[in-house]
C-alpha cells in the first residue's frame, strides 16, 4: 500500500455537522424532499372517498392525481434552472409559498375541478422545492460530507412514500378527505421560516431566462409522459401517437434552439461529457427497471396470492423501508468509495431483486416476497445516492439547480417508462383475457398466466438494470472519491 493510501486509510472522515446550523440546513431540506412524494402517494387513498364526495367518476377522479405527477414532472428542469438564475433558496423557499396556497386551495375545493387546479399549483410549488433541495446540500457541505448528507436527504424521500397510505388512510377516516391537504400546512410554515433563516444564500449566476426553452422542455416531457401513459392503458391508438408526436417535435425543436440560445435553460453542450452524460442516464434506467416489476406487485399480492388492501400495502412497504434503512448506509459509502463503483453495484442489486422477484412462485411466503423487495430497495439506495453525488460533482457549479432537477426529471421518466413496459409485457401475455379488469377471483390456469408475465416483466426489468449498470460504469472520469 503506497503511503498516501495508508495516511488516507487512518485520516477520519470529517463529521458530518459541523455546528447547529449543518443540522438545520438538512431538516429544511429533509421537509422539502418529504412532502413532494408525499404528496403523490397521500392522495391514492383519498380517491374512492373525493369521487363519492364530489360526484365524480373514478376516472374523472384519477386527475386528482395525475394532474399532480404531470406537473410536477414536466416543470422540474424548469425550476431547477430557475435556482440557479434566481438563487436556489429563493426558489426552494417561494416553492413552500406556492405549494402551501395549494393546499388550503384544494381542502376547500367545492369541485373536482377546483381541486384539479388546485393540485396543479400543489405541484408548481412541489417542483421548485424538490428541484433544488439536491443542489442547496450540494452547496452548503463540502465534497467530504456531501455523500452522508445526499444519503439522510433521500431518506426523507422515502419517508415521504412509505408515510402516504397509512398517513391518508388515519386522516381520512378521523377527519375526511380535505385533512391529508390541511396536513401540509403546519410543515409548509415551519419550512419557510427555516429556510429564511438558515439556507446559504449562495450565489445566483444572473442569465437571461430561457422561457421558449422551459416550455419547450415541459411540452416534450409532458407528451412523453402522456404518451406512455395512455399506451399503457389504451394501447398504442391515434391519441397515443399524436401525444408522442407533441414530445418528438417539441423535442427536436427544443434541441435546436437550446444548441442556438445564449443562456439556454439546459446546456446540452454539458451532456457531450460522457462521465455526467452516463451518471444521468443512470436514474432513468434504475427506476424503469424497478417499476416494471414493482406497479404488477400489487396484482401479484391481490389477484394471485388473494391478499386484501391492508395486508398487500404493508408488504409493499418493504422496498421504500429498506431504501431508508440502507439511504444513510449508501451516503457513508459514497464518502469513502469511488462513487460510479458503487452506483454500479447498487444496479447489480436491483437486477438480483428483480431476479428474485421473477422466480416467486404463486404460493411464495410473505416473507419471501418481502425479502425480495426489500432487496429491489437497498439496489435502488445503494445506486441512487453515490449517482446523485456524483452528477452534482460534475456539473459545473452555476448549473446545480438543473442537475438536481435532471435526477427528480429522469426519476419520473424512468417510471414511466418501467409502468409502460410491465403494460407491454403484461398485455402481450394475456391478450384477449379480461382477469385484471373482473372482481371474480382468478382461476388456476389465469393465475399462472398473470404469474408468468409478472416474471418475464421483472426478467426484463433485470436486465434493463445490467445494461444500466454497464452506462453508469463505463463513464469512468471523476469520481468523488
Amino acid at each position: 500500500m503506497s503511503e498516501s493510501r495508508k495516511a488516507e486509510a487512518v485520516t477520519p472522515r470529517p463529521q458530518l455537522f459541523t455546528s447547529g446550523r449543518d443540522v438545520l440546513i438538512l431538516a429544511t431540506i429533509m421537509v422539502g424532499m418529504f412532502l413532494a412524494p408525499l404528496d403523490g402517494s397521500i392522495v391514492n387513498i383519498a380517491l374512492p372517498r373525493i369521487a363519492s364526495d364530489l360526484r365524480a367518476s373514478i376516472a374523472e377522479v384519477s386527475w386528482v392525481a395525475n394532474a399532480y405527477l404531470l406537473t410536477n414532472a414536466s416543470l422540474i428542469l424548469t425550476m431547477g434552472r430557475l435556482g440557479d438564475v434566481k438563487g436556489l433558496r429563493r426558489v426552494y423557499t417561494i416553492g413552500f409559498a406556492v405549494f402551501g396556497i395549494g393546499s388550503l386551495a384544494c381542502a376547500l375545493a367545492p369541485t373536482l375541478a377546483v381541486l384539479v387546479a388546485a393540485r396543479v399549483v400543489q405541484a408548481v410549488g412541489a417542483s421548485m422545492f424538490f428541484a433544488t433541495g439536491p443542489a442547496i446540500v450540494a452547496e452548503a457541505f463540502p465534497a467530504q460530507r456531501r455523500g452522508r448528507a445526499i444519503g439522510i436527504v433521500t431518506l426523507a424521500v422515502s419517508a415521504g412514500l412509505m408515510a402516504g397510505p397509512p398517513l391518508g388512510g388515519f386522516l381520512i377516516g378521523a377527519f375526511g378527505w380535505p385533512s391529508i391537504f390541511l396536513v401540509n400546512v403546519p410543515l409548509v410554515l415551519f419550512a419557510i421560516a427555516l429556510s429564511r433563516r438558515v439556507l446559504p444564500v449562495g450565489e445566483p449566476h444572473p442569465a437571461p431566462f430561457d422561457l421558449l426553452g422551459s416550455a419547450l422542455a415541459a411540452a416534450t416531457l409532458l407528451g412523453l409522459l402522456m404518451s406512455l401513459s395512455t399506451g399503457s392503458q389504451r394501447g398504442w391508438d391515434t391519441l397515443t401517437f399524436a401525444l408522442m408526436g407533441v414530445a418528438t417535435v417539441s423535442g427536436a425543436i427544443f434541441v435546436r434552439h437550446e444548441l442556438r440560445h445564449p443562456h439556454p435553460m439546459l446546456d446540452l453542450r454539458m451532456l457531450a461529457d460522457w462521465p455526467l452524460a452516463s451518471s444521468v442516464a443512470g436514474p432513468v434506467v434504475n427506476y424503469m427497471a424497478m417499476f416494471s416489476a414493482s406497479f404488477l406487485m400489487p396484482f401479484f399480492l391481490l389477484r394471485i396470492q388473494g391478499m386484501d388492501e391492508a395486508a398487500a400495502g404493508i408488504v409493499l412497504l418493504a422496498s421504500p423501508a429498506s431504501m431508508a434503512v440502507f439511504s444513510p448506509i449508501a451516503g457513508r459509502l459514497a464518502d469513502r468509495l469511488p462513487n460510479r463503483r458503487l452506483g454500479m453495484l447498487g444496479l447489480v442489486g436491483v437486477a438480483a431483486g428483480l431476479v428474485a422477484i421473477s422466480l416467486l412462485p404463486a404460493d411464495a411466503s410473505v416473507w419471501s416476497v418481502a425479502g425480495s423487495l426489500a432487496l429491489l430497495g437497498g439496489g435502488i439506495s445503494v445506486f441512487g445516492v453515490p449517482n446523485t453525488n456524483l452528477i452534482l460533482t460534475l456539473v459545473p457549479r452555476a448549473h446545480r439547480g438543473v442537475g438536481s432537477a435532471l435526477v427528480g426529471a429522469g426519476r419520473t421518466v424512468g417510471m414511466s417508462f418501467g409502468i409502460a413496459l410491465a403494460s407491454a409485457v403484461v398485455m402481450s401475455r394475456i391478450a384477449g383475457s379480461d382477469m385484471l379488469s373482473r372482481a371474480a377471483p382468478l382461476t388456476s390456469s389465469e393465475a399462472q398466466l398473470l404469474l408468468g408475465a409478472v416474471s418475464a416483466a421483472a426478467r426484463a426489468g433485470a436486465v434493463a438494470a445490467l445494461i444500466g449498470a454497464v452506462i453508469v460504469y463505463s463513464g469512468g472520469g471523476k469520481d468523488p472519491v
